[in-house]
């Protein structure tokens, strides 16, 4: 969870300095992202691992 925060705080601010840089090859690799939809993201991240885990520890559900 520690790192998926990290991310969350991080990962916009990372890809704009990226994308400031019209000679990197990265520019054209990183599609545009928000800080709101990079948190769907996670958020659909974690919702999957609970769920599996769920089914993991519970197998008779």
């Amino acid at each position: 969870m520690l790192h998926e925060l990290e991310e969350i705080a991080f990962m916009p601010g990372w890809v704009a300095k990226v994308k400031a840089n019209k000679n990197n090859w990265l520019t054209e690799m990183i599609p545009e992202i928000s800080a709101k939809n990079f948190t769907l993201m996670v958020l659909e991240e974690y919702i999957l691992l609970l769920i599996i885990t769920l089914l993991c520890c519970h197998p008779g559900l």
